[in-house]
């Protein structure tokens, strides 16, 4: 992926950034600066806003970033090899290498992260009950940190390829079937209705409710059909080099 700049790592594991976060985090930065906090939190500074606003922006990247981490984790703890994490303006996503090599270990890579994001749900609302009323600045990041990592779990939950709940899905077929083509084809096939749903959706609210939220809705709606065609397109071919050499491709019989 061009634009990407590294981070450092953690636990041994590449962290990168592209360059489309800056814009997101600039946008999560404003949102929450000039509406939902001063709604929320009236009689702050105007300053006050806008370092609140941007430490939970940033703060928000970082519970994806452990999000993600927690797949690789476990994906590496499988024995897979972990090429690195990359932030994007979408989120983030887990760079690992192969297939899983079971349903059971595919439902577990999966579920991780979804789950992880559940527990920092939990862990910034105790935060938020045990700041003290004084301590309004501390309960507005823990909050907003709190409501958005439930609605991050509970997103990927949804039963779209690529997002989690698409491969938990496909590790249930696959486990159902014992068929992993056909648990690819229900996955891919999910993802592509999902994402066709989402960018309907965000049309409907750019001419009926909200442009920035349609527009947020179109975005995840591309990403995930685009997404889910690749992977079957991918598997398609992946299914017809199958048992394939370098000899099948050859040509053999020359012109001398």
């Amino acid at each position: 992926m061009s634009g990407v700049v590294q981070l450092g790592r953690l636990f041994g594991i590449e962290v990168r950034i592209h360059f489309s976060w800056v814009f997101v985090f600039l946008l999560v930065a404003w949102s929450l600066a000039t509406r939902y906090l001063p709604t929320e939190y009236p009689g702050w500074t105007k300053s006050a806003y806008w370092w609140v606003g941007s430490l939970a922006s940033l703060l928000l990247f970082a519970s994806v970033l452990v999000h993600e981490l927690s797949h690789s984790l476990v994906a590496r703890a499988k024995g897979r090899k972990i090429r690195g994490i990359t932030l994007f303006f979408l989120g983030g996503v887990s760079e690992i290498e192969e297939e899983s090599a079971n349903p059971g270990e595919e439902f577990l890579v999966s579920v991780v992260g979804p789950a992880t994001s559940f527990v920092l749900a939990a862990v910034f609302w105790a935060v938020f009950i045990a700041a003290s009323p004084s301590s309004s600045k501390v309960q507005a990041i823990a909050g907003y940190l709190g409501f958005i990592n439930l609605v991050l779990g509970a997103f990927n939950l949804l039963p779209a390829f690529p997002l989690d709940g698409g491969r938990v899905l496909r590790a249930v077929v696959w486990k159902v079937t014992g068929s992993p083509s056909k648990a690819n084809a229900v996955a891919s096939t999910t993802g592509s209705l999902a994402g066709f749903a989402f960018i309907a959706m965000g049309i409907l609210f750019v001419f009926a409710a909200s442009l920035i939220n349609g527009l947020w809705f179109i975005f995840i709606g591309w990403f995930i059909q685009s997404s889910a065609s690749s992977f079957a397109r991918q598997q398609i071919v992946s299914r017809a080099l199958s048992g394939k050499t370098v000899r099948d491709a050859m040509v053999q019989d020359l012109p001398v």
